[in-house]
């Protein structure tokens, strides 16, 4: 955080940790194993960032602590919707994390009140389900904020069944519905420029390929359209 504060207040303290776990890692005694002691050290670990942050804050640091960035490509409530993860990655919903690191309860005092400044999520839906899914997120992170709406960044999106440009462009199309609109405050497309020639995923996700040609066009040409439209001091720190 030192060498990072300097350039960024935003700190997202963790990545992705609500999948992909083995169902046989330590749980440290928490009666619901894993999936029970994932969300329990993360309300723990919130709390110990958000007083370090502090002491940095009364050095003259702006300081913002962000949650993990939680995984969602699946909610149980919409079954047929979305993309469920096969047994062997398993998962706590996106919905089912921030109701447990709100404690399932709207109260103020709770380290997702106290403690973090900026929900952030990692949204693949395609464009017919995308702004449905988003919001069922946001009528549940409503649910266990008790001070009115929290800030909702997406820091990866995009079309999560779909890699073609119409497929794409249209699930940026639906975020921008989400932006317009207040409902989210920024987001983060995934991924621009795709440079691990060995991470199994192609160049089905991003706009350039690993040659840096452009692989959708349509994609591109709407997001620099779109964020044209966003006030300068929104996109850039000053000077």
């Amino acid at each position: 955080m030192d060498v990072v504060l300097p350039f960024t207040a935003d700190i997202e303290l963790l990545n992705e940790t609500n999948w992909g776990f083995s169902a046989s890692d330590p749980s440290y005694g928490n009666p619901k194993g894993i999936a029970g002691y994932i969300p329990t050290r993360e309300r723990a670990l919130y709390t110990s960032a958000k007083t370090f942050l502090n002491t940095k804050a009364q050095s003259g640091y702006r300081t913002v602590l962000h949650t993990q960035g939680i995984s969602y490509f699946y909610n149980s409530a919409y079954p047929n919707n979305g993309w469920k993860p096969p047994a062997s990655n398993p998962l706590i919903q996106a919905t089912d994390d921030i109701k447990a690191v709100g404690n399932k309860t709207a109260s103020a005092a709770i380290p997702l009140n106290a403690a973090v400044d900026v929900v952030d999520i990692h949204p693949h839906f395609n464009s017919s389900e995308y702004v449905m899914l988003v919001q069922a997120f946001i009528d549940t992170l409503s649910s266990v904020v008790p001070n009115g709406p929290k800030k909702l960044w997406l820091t990866e999106t995009n079309n999560g069944t779909d890699g073609t440009d119409a497929g794409q462009t249209a699930a940026f199309n639906q975020l921008k519905v989400l932006m317009n609109n207040g409902s989210v405050q920024k987001a983060f497309w995934y991924v621009v420029h795709n440079g691990d020639l060995g991470n199994g995923e192609g160049d089905g996700y991003s706009i350039y390929d690993t040659n840096r040609n452009l692989i959708p066009p349509q994609l591109a040409a709407t997001i620099k359209a779109y964020t044209a439209t966003i006030p300068r001091s929104q996109r850039f720190l000053s000077g």
